[in-house]
């Protein structure tokens, strides 16, 4: 049904009757808190006629937050997170879950269940303490990796696809995540997951370079078995995977979510019996000739509203210089200079910007073909408009606080409708592609690590790699080439450039 043109509440109430059980959290359909928020479900179309607002307070009502625990029990921040009926984000999911845990609730969480006996000192424990050692090593991997691969986001505007992506990266978690506590305090997973390839790299390296000089297969094998850098294997990737069913399971019991992201978090027998069959095959996913599908959509092709489009720039950019997508949204044209005549971008630290790790920050000479496409021109224009950001029109996310956490939303939503999504593809693996083509020639190792802003695993490459030029760095740079023959380039006309300009002061061409 249609929605009326201007919903009361008492029309509201009068269309859904839901029930309430005493001491859960109340949810009627014209009120919600001051913490509740507007949220849009991924992939949940709303009624024709409704408003996003509406829309909400039908979906309050006829299924408002149904608590059926002890609030008592949980800490300010569970209790306030319960409060706002819509809206739960990814990390206060995940902290409410195994905080739930550790006072003894299983679920399922749609009926009343007994609680074990917890004496007046563990009450006094944190969270982590009060849980079993399983379920510590759980919680620790789930706040570690999830926010970090898909943005503390509400859990309703989480996209499948986006879990999917997350999960195709979760193969590459190193075996022994756990195993440094000093390790733990410093780096997320996703970190953790790039040292092991930069590691992983280097050995392939190694091994090349002894089939070179002729080693024998003993030798070459002895430096596999020895060099490998383990990965999790099928049965913790599967175990640590179901531990984000059971928050997504949780969280509609509760009916704080109208659909779970996580509900694909789940293996049968047969489905674990054949990734076991293929255990240690998995290697982290580069593009392949499918980026010629991204390189031939819309956004690529046809005349650009804005020639700044940080939709058709931030794919190239990490395609050609391999830097992370916050590094590249967060880039200003003050950023970007030239050194013996050589264009570069510095990627760096200040009151607005942030880098992961000191071997971050660095500075990039830029990719010939991203010159050749305009982006010096671009970095003019934003320069002559008085911006402080390539990107103006990106906002951080309110929860993060980061460019990414909203982009990679963008991204994947143009991906998914324009025929050119697949899983494990995503923006981290234009990252990984230039990584991989780096690693295809036979060149110093200090050059890749400063390129790629990885730590340096070796003390003769630091000192090497803080003393290169940037003449030598622009030379490896340029042995990464990229069919961009197919793209349009936004400056190409004089109407692309007037049209940016007529944009930016709210007026329109006409012709």
């Amino acid at each position: 049904p249609a929605a009326p043109a201007d919903p009361t509440a008492s029309e509201a109430k009068a269309s859904v009757q839901p029930a309430v059980a005493s001491g859960q959290v109340s949810a009627a359909p014209d009120a919600s808190t001051s913490l509740t928020r507007i949220i849009v479900p991924a992939g949940l179309d709303s009624p024709e006629g409704y408003d996003v607002v509406y829309w909400q307070k039908v979906r309050i009502a006829a299924r408002p937050p149904r608590i059926l625990v002890d609030l008592k029990l949980l800490s300010e921040q569970s209790r306030a997170a319960l409060e706002k009926q819509r809206g739960i984000t990814l990390v206060e999911a995940i902290e409410l879950y195994f905080e739930l845990l550790s006072w003894g609730y299983v679920g399922p969480f749609n009926m009343h269940q007994k609680r074990k006996k917890i004496s007046e000192e563990q009450k006094k424990w944190p969270v982590e303490r009060r849980l079993c050692q399983d379920h510590q090593g759980k919680y620790r991997l789930a706040r570690s990796f999830w926010p970090a691969a898909l943005g503390d986001e509400p859990v309703d505007e989480i996209h499948v696809d986006d879990v999917n992506d997350a999960l195709e990266r979760f193969w590459a978690v190193p075996a022994n995540h756990s195993k440094s506590e000093k390790d733990r305090g410093k780096y997320n997973l996703i970190e953790l997951i790039e040292m092991a390839d930069a590691r992983q790299a280097q050995i392939d390296k190694d091994i090349k370079a002894a089939e070179a000089r002729g080693a024998g297969s003993e030798e070459i094998d002895k430096m596999r078995l020895e060099g490998k850098v383990a990965r999790i294997s099928v049965t913790t990737y599967i175990k640590h995977g179901r531990v984000m069913r059971a928050v997504g399971e949780m969280l509609m019991d509760m009916q704080l979510i109208d659909q779970n992201p996580f509900s694909i978090c789940s293996w049968s027998n047969d489905e674990e019996k054949k990734l076991k069959s293929t255990e240690g095959e998995r290697k982290r996913e580069a593009w392949d000739d499918r980026i010629d599908d991204l390189f031939g959509s819309r956004i690529y092709q046809e005349p650009l509203d804005d020639v700044g489009d940080p939709l058709f720039w931030a794919p190239l950019i990490a395609r050609h210089q391999g830097m992370r997508m916050e590094e590249i949204l967060q880039l200003g044209p003050d950023d970007f200079a030239s050194d013996k005549g050589i264009p570069y971008l510095r990627i760096r630290h200040n009151i607005i910007n942030g880098v992961k790790t000191l071997s971050s920050a660095r500075k990039l000479p830029i990719h010939p073909q991203l010159i050749e496409l305009g982006l010096l021109k671009l970095v003019e224009m934003r320069k002559t408009q008085g911006h402080i950001r390539m990107f103006p029109s990106l906002n951080r996310s309110k929860q993060k606080g980061t460019f990414s956490a909203n982009f990679s939303k963008c991204f994947g939503y143009y991906r998914r409708t324009n025929a050119c999504y697949w899983p494990g593809l995503d923006f981290h693996a234009l990252r990984t592609t230039f990584h991989h083509d780096l690693l295809g020639d036979d060149k110093s190792d200090a050059i890749r690590c400063r390129l790629m802003g990885h730590t340096y695993t070796d003390e003769g490459d630091r000192s090497y790699g803080q003393s290169l030029g940037i003449e030598t760095l622009a030379e490896r740079m340029k042995s990464v080439v990229v069919d961009i023959s197919m793209i349009r380039k936004p400056f190409d006309t004089h109407s692309a450039v007037v049209n940016a300009r007529a944009k930016e002061h709210g007026l329109r061409v006409v012709a």
